[in-house]
């Protein structure tokens, strides 16, 4: 999971319309994503800007929208909880809380406020927050029990704090829920999996999830590194589950240096570069740094310079799976 910073604006895979007074604003109940041409330019504008990752745009957007003052109540809604989740992405959980509190606090269109419990949540627990974080995803459980996200969320929560029976509760719970995203459950099995060195269970779960998802490159990443991290050598198995994948879509250019086919400063560089310097979320230099960090540690076998790389993840990144395992290797490394 980015791997934590989920989108969480989704609910459940299943639909049912969402309607903003005078129909300015159209959105899947469940996946709470706008459909033109019903929604307003401004809103469609920030949404398009905020999933495409460029969350300085979409909080501009939102910004001038609320400032303005002419927005129906749903509208004021929508913006302030897209502006929130914007915030949350960038790693101004305090900002994202804020906003989230304040359309909780509206006591409005209720769909609207169950989402901003989930993105709060979210901001809470990437500030380690954690009894924070289970109130408001316990809320989304109650508010919304047949939808996966706040079982997913809370299964997390549950991973991280050592409580392996509840968050796999949590994730079939999860799963039974989905159908359409139920690779995204699968993969929060593997990741818990990684996160307590069960390299072998999760090497599987990642299998599993390449099955159904071939095309995906961040899996066959993944499935990778907990094959070596397993102490087991994947290497012609590595290259035929990245043959489908759109190498040149992040996190292509890791997987061409776990490959040999890039070096890694190359691979570095092309966080600067192309397509890839427009995507401001933090996450893909964190990913970038901990494949670097594995890569030096397993396929250069130079550990020492493994070393600084880990606890760059530990010290600047936000609250991710690749933090923990950075402290995984450096206990590992003897730190």
């Amino acid at each position: 999971m980015k791997k934590y910073l989920l989108v969480v604006g989704m609910l459940s895979a299943s639909a049912g319309p969402l309607h903003a007074q005078q129909n300015l604003i159209y959105f899947d109940r469940h996946m709470f994503q706008p459909t033109a041409p019903r929604c307003t330019a401004a809103f469609c504008k920030a949404d398009r800007a905020h999933s495409a990752g460029h969350e300085t745009q979409a909080i501009k957007i939102a910004t001038e929208a609320l400032n303005e003052g002419e927005l129906s109540p749903m509208e004021h809604l929508a913006f302030l909880w897209l502006r929130g989740d914007a915030f949350e992405k960038r790693g101004q959980f305090d900002d994202a809380i804020a906003d989230e509190t304040s359309v909780i606090a509206s006591n409005g269109d209720q769909d609207i406020v169950t989402v901003a419990y989930l993105t709060r949540g979210a901001a809470y627990f990437n500030k380690y927050d954690d009894v924070k974080a289970m109130a408001d995803f316990n809320k989304v459980v109650a508010r919304f029990p047949d939808a996966f996200r706040g079982y997913q969320w809370r299964g997390w929560v549950y991973a991280m704090t050592g409580n392996e029976p509840a968050a796999l509760a949590d994730f079939e719970a999860a799963e039974k829920r989905t159908s359409a995203t139920a690779n995204n459950v699968i993969q929060s099995y593997a990741s818990m999996f990684f996160l307590e060195e069960k390299f072998g269970q999760a090497a599987k779960a990642y299998s599993s999830a390449l099955q159904l998802e071939p095309t995906v490159p961040v899996l066959g990443r993944w499935r990778h590194l907990a094959s070596v991290n397993a102490g087991a050598g994947d290497g012609e198995e590595f290259k035929t589950n990245v043959t489908h994948a759109n190498l040149e879509e992040w996190p292509g250019p890791l997987i061409k240096m776990l490959l040999g086919q890039m070096s890694e400063e190359a691979a570095s560089q092309s966080l600067n570069d192309g397509k890839f310097k427009f995507h401001e979320s933090r996450d893909w230099l964190c990913e970038q740094m901990f494949v670097s960090a594995e890569w030096r540690r397993f396929v250069k076998k130079a550990p020492a310079s493994a070393r600084p790389l880990y606890e760059r993840v530990i010290s600047s990144c936000p609250r991710s799976d690749e933090v923990q395992e950075s402290r995984n290797a450096l206990k590992h490394l003897g730190a």
